[in-house]
Order: structure tokens, then C-alpha cells, then sequence
């Protein structure tokens, strides 16, 4: 390898970060801005951040975590149309003169979390990621290694069902996205708050999380319900896999006991073994982290080639 920096991508539903660190992610750069309302406009802003953040550097590799599925070199995503018409690795690539390696937010967010923990002396040979953040999304590691399924979408918990009512990003009803994700305890707040179905307004899960801090009763009993249908599902997710740790990040998951203690409860109430859950230890920078460990991936792999 060189000594040219790496560059690592998060580009979610709501927030898109970029690194650049010189061989390890303690020394960053970073910046975030507001995900644009199509993936084109999104990709055009990245695009002009990343090559600030570089001054004119090429970087060794770029490592990408999306929000959304991502498929060999396809992406789409629910939340923010036009992905799937940007060629986005491609793309990159013809930008940067660089490998690109990418993969969705959750394996993305495994493998940051993988990671620091073998770095820690810490040893997981089955863990299961789940970030709860604009969406809801989750990847399993076998021996530090995705398994994506047949199709690429193994550990979609986001998609379990977990109720009768809720419209899903994805069309269907139910899943456990449409009722407790960052979108979902949003909208369902503002709609308490200001007494309309499909309230327009601004308010965010962070500004929920933020209430609920205060005191605000609403605020809490939305985030305690969020907590409780994510600790269903991952008392489900442990039945079906039996995994060594369960791992949850994203931006919802930093907001506090409102949201953790009910989740917690509902594990130990349902799980049908033990099973250890951990706060993800980047917070909601798994994935961004992850990224530079895909970025270092796709360069040892240049090298092979």
C-alpha cells in the first residue's frame, strides 16, 4: 500500500458522512451534511466534499456504506430516489482513479464493529448488527464474514413483521421499520404532538429522544413502544440464529433508557437463551468506520490483481 489516504463514504437517509484518514480512522477528517432529496443531488454533493476533505490527494481506496440494498454493484434505496440510476461505484471510481468496495449501512456498521472488538482482544464468532436509524437494517457475521443469503438480504430485520398497521418503506405492512425506525417514531410523535395523521413538519427521532430527556410523556411512551417492538425482534433474531452478541447502533440508539430499557426488558422476557446485547461502540458511526475497513479491502484486493 501507499501512503495516500483512504477515503470512506456513509451515505444514509437522512445524513451523509465522509472520512479521509492517513492508514487508520483514529486520525480522520470528516464532515456530515443533510442527505439531498435525490440520489443524483446526493452524489453530486458528496462528491464535492470528498474532494475538499482530499486537497487534491487521490486516495488509495474508497470504502462505501449505503443506506439501502445494495446488491453486487447496484444500489437502491427507500428512502431517497434515483440511486439506482447513478452507476454510484463506477462512478467513483472513474472520479478517484481508486478501488471502490461498498456495501449496505448494516454489514457496513458489522464489520466497523468486528473490527475495534478483534482489536480489543475481543472474540465474536457469530454477531449480528442492528441499526436502528432512518430505517432499520441488520447484517450477521460468521467468523468476522457477511453472510448475505441467497439474494443478498439475509438480516433484513427491519422487514420482520412485528404489527398489523404500519406502511413499510418497502410497500408492505407491518415490518418492524414502519413502527419503530428514526421515520417512524418521528412521524408518530408529530402526530400526537400536533394532532394530524400526516403532520409537515421538521421534527426528528433526535428532537423525540431530546423531549423525552425533558420529561415529555408523549416523547417517552413513543420511544418506549420503539424499544419494545426492536427487543421483540431481536429476541426473534436470537431463536432463529443464536448468535455470541447482538449489537445495536444508528442514530436511535443513542436515545438513552426511554428507548433501551424497554428493549432490554422485552430480550430478556422473550429471548429463549441468554444473549448478550451491546451498544455499538462508534455510536452511529459504525458504518463510517466500516467503511474504511471496505476501503482497506478493496486496496489489498488491487494489490492482488
Amino acid at each position: 500500500m501507499t501512503d495516500a489516504p483512504f477515503l470512506a463514504l456513509d451515505i444514509g437517509g437522512t445524513k451523509t458522512a465522509l472520512a479521509v484518514a492517513d492508514g487508520t480512522s483514529a486520525r480522520a477528517q470528516r464532515t456530515t451534511f443533510a442527505t439531498e432529496r435525490t440520489g443524483p443531488d446526493t452524489l453530486a454533493r458528496l462528491l464535492h466534499e470528498a474532494r475538499r476533505l482530499l486537497t487534491d490527494r487521490r486516495p488509495e481506496a474508497v470504502g462505501v456504506s449505503f443506506g439501502g440494498h445494495v446488491v453486487g454493484r447496484n444500489v437502491r434505496s427507500l428512502h431517497v430516489p434515483g440511486w439506482e440510476d447513478t452507476d454510484l461505484f463506477a462512478r467513483l471510481e472513474r472520479e478517484f482513479q481508486a478501488p471502490v468496495r461498498g456495501a449496505n449501512d448494516a454489514v457496513a456498521g458489522a464489520i466497523g464493529e468486528h473490527t475495534i472488538r478483534a482489536r480489543a482482544g475481543e472474540s465474536w464468532p457469530v454477531l449480528v448488527y442492528v441499526t436502528v436509524s432512518t430505517g432499520i437494517g441488520g447484517a450477521i457475521l460468521l467468523d468476522g464474514v457477511p453472510y448475505h443469503g441467497s439474494h443478498g438480504l439475509s438480516g433484513e430485520i427491519g422487514h420482520m413483521v412485528v404489527s398489523d398497521t404500519g406502511l413499510c418503506s418497502c410497500g408492505r405492512t407491518g415490518h418492524l421499520e414502519a413502527n419503530a425506525s428514526g421515520l417512524a417514531i418521528a412521524r408518530r410523535t408529530a402526530a400526537e404532538w400536533l394532532g394530524a395523521v400526516e403532520p409537515q413538519c421538521d421534527i426528528t427521532a433526535r428532537d423525540v429522544a431530546e423531549a423525552a430527556r425533558q420529561g415529555d410523556p408523549v416523547a417517552g411512551r413513543v420511544l418506549f413502544d420503539a424499544g419494545r417492538l426492536v427487543g421483540d425482534a431481536l429476541a426473534s433474531t436470537a431463536a432463529l440464529i443464536d448468535p455470541d452478541l447482538i449489537v445495536v447502533g444508528g442514530g436511535v440508539s443513542l436515545a438513552g433508557p426511554a428507548f433501551w430499557t424497554p428493549l432490554i426488558e422485552a430480550v430478556a422476557e422473550k429471548a429463549m437463551s441468554r444473549v448478550r446485547i451491546d451498544h455499538a461502540t462508534h455510536g452511529a458511526d459504525s458504518a463510517l468506520w466500516g467503511a474504511f475497513d471496505l476501503a482497506r479491502q478493496a486496496a489489498e484486493e488491487s494489490l492482488v490483481a
